[in-house]
C-alpha cells in the first residue's frame, strides 16, 4: 500500500471493525497499515472480507497473521503473479500469437523448463514443471527481494495490446511512459495539407 491508500485502508479497518461492534483506535489503524504495507490494498481488501466469510476465523476480529493468510501468493512477493496466475498468464499468450503479455524473470524460468515438455503435448506435465520450478524460483526472488522486473511478448494485434498495456498501467506494474513507448507511432494525417 502507499501511503495515498490509508484513508481507504482507515475506511477498511473500520468497516471490518463494525463487524465486532468495536471501533479502531488511530493507532491500531497506523499498526496494521505498517504491517500491511508492503501489500497491495487490492488484495488487502479481498483478505479482509475472507476473514469475514470464514465460518471459524472470521468469528473472531482479525489479527495481521490471519489477513496475510488469506492473501494469494500472487501478493504477498512484492508485485510477482502466484504460480497458477503465472500459467494461466503465460498459457494465455503462449497459445495466442496476437495476444500481448507482461511477465516476470521467474516466469520466464519456469516456463524454458516446462516448454519441452509442452511441445511433446503434455499440458499436465508441463503445468506441474511450470508450477514446481515457478515456485522454486519465486522463493528465490522473495528471498533476495527482487521485485518483479517485466518483459513484454508483443502480440501482432496492436488493439490487444493496447488493451493489455493499458491494463498493466492501471495495476501498476508498469508506468504509463514505458507502455506507450511499446505502442505503434501514431500516423501522420494528410488531411492539413
Amino acid at each position: 500500500m502507499l501511503p495515498t491508500d490509508k484513508p481507504a485502508f482507515t475506511g477498511l479497518i473500520a468497516k471490518t471493525w463494525r463487524f465486532y461492534e468495536k471501533t479502531p483506535t488511530a493507532e491500531t489503524v497506523a499498526d496494521w497499515f505498517d504491517v500491511l504495507e508492503g501489500l497491495p490494498l487490492e488484495a488487502v481488501a479481498i483478505a479482509f472480507k475472507r476473514h469475514l466469510t470464514d465460518p471459524k476465523a472470521g468469528q473472531y476480529l482479525p489479527k495481521p497473521g490471519d489477513i496475510i493468510r488469506h492473501i494469494p501468493t500472487a501478493t504477498t512477493d512484492d508485485g510477482h503473479p502466484g504460480p497458477e496466475e503465472a500459467w494461466g498468464m503465460l498459457i494465455h499468450f503462449a497459445n495466442d500469437e496476437q495476444e500481448t503479455g507482461l511477465y516476470t524473470e521467474p516466469m520466464r524460468q519456469a516456463w524454458e523448463a516446462c516448454d519441452p515438455i509442452l511441445k511433446l503435448g503434455d499440458e499436465v506435465g508441463a503445468r506441474m514443471c511450470f508450477l514446481e520450478t515457478y515456485r522454486k524460483a519465486m522463493k528465490q526472488a522473495v528471498e533476495t527481494r527482487n521485485s518483479p522486473k517485466r518483459s513484454l511478448t508483443k502480440g501482432s494485434d496492436v488493439e490487444r495490446r493496447k488493451s493489455a498495456l493499458q491494463e498493466a498501467v492501471a495495476a501498476k506494474r508498469i508506468s504509463a511512459d514505458y507502455a506507450q513507448s511499446l505502442l505503434p507511432a501514431p500516423v501522420a494525417s494528410m488531411d492539413h495539407l
